[in-house]
């Protein structure tokens, strides 16, 4: 699998997560069925649909392997990888950072045998592994490789038309409307995310409220795409990207609060869905 985590590990850490309560069976298979589409790692889709938190997934692989949680101001403190001669691509790809030229290597998928043979490759040594929460990581590759993520954005001059003309009419455009209702909704009903999922024949969002996922909007599917756009722009991300995962953040307002949002879209065989 793409993630490199092999399926022997995956599973411990699976069975972990059940037998402590903190992912629900439904939630396992949801993800696995993504993963006819996807190449990923069951765990990794878990986390970007909000079922599994970033604690509990770090708790979990620390009670499975031992390794030590990285703190966030760990992480805030790591080296940009051009420094040390490792490539932000290949880095933002394992979801890794080196806290140090001579120090360990945090990752958010700890046993990931892509990254740690990738870095082991470059720095001529293997490399200690400590265990980064996805949270934390994103936010501080992003502030250090920020003008590189920036530029990973864009993908084409065509992408970039499409991200103006909806910049453009995103005061008007219905969709849009649309989109802030249900996060206005959200936000008053207390749910801690949303999830936009490509069915067949419609777009389903659903709201999950006290760990329940429930249904409050079914989307004809020649609406999707627009809604997934409009979430693509909201956390700048790739819009001419429809083959693979992508994950982003963003600041709203909604009623007049500040909320940081994590976006993640993910591709499946009835098209593209997106978890805020």
């Amino acid at each position: 699998m793409a993630d490199g985590v092999t399926p022997c590990v995956e599973d411990s850490v699976l069975a972990d997560l059940l037998k402590r309560g903190r992912v629900d069976p439904d939630d396992i298979s949801h993800a696995q069925s993504l993963n006819l589409s996807q190449n990923s790692s069951t765990l990794r889709l878990l986390n970007q649909m909000g079922a599994l938190s970033d604690d509990d997934l770090a708790s979990s692989y620390h009670a499975i392997t031992g390794l030590t949680i990285a703190d966030e101001t760990d992480l805030t403190a790591a080296i940009a990888c051009k420094e040390i001669g490792l490539g932000t691509g290949f880095m933002k790809s394992v979801r890794g950072l080196m806290l140090s030229d001579e120090g360990p290597l945090a990752l958010v998928d700890p046993l990931s045998t892509r990254a740690i043979a990738g870095v082991e490759f470059a720095l001529g040594r293997r490399p200690q592994v400590v265990i980064a929460k996805s949270g934390d990581w994103a936010r501080a590759f992003a502030l250090l490789h920020e003008e590189e993520i920036d530029l990973s954005g864009i993908a084409s001059s065509e992408a970039n038309d499409l991200s103006a003309e909806l910049a453009d009419q995103e005061r008007d455009a219905p969709i849009v409307r649309r989109v802030a209702g249900w996060l206005s909704d959200a936000a008053d009903m207390g749910a801690s995310d949303i999830h936009f999922d490509a069915r067949r024949t419609a777009l389903e969002v659903r709201f999950r409220i006290d760990g329940v996922l429930r249904t409050v909007a079914r989307e004809h599917k020649n609406a999707a795409a627009s809604v997934i756009a409009r979430i693509k722009v909201l956390a700048n991300l790739d819009l001419g990207e429809r083959n693979r995962s992508q994950d982003g953040r963003a600041t709203i307002v909604v009623r007049g609060r500040r909320l940081d949002v994590r976006a993640s879209v993910i591709s499946t065989i009835d098209g593209e869905t997106a978890v805020l």
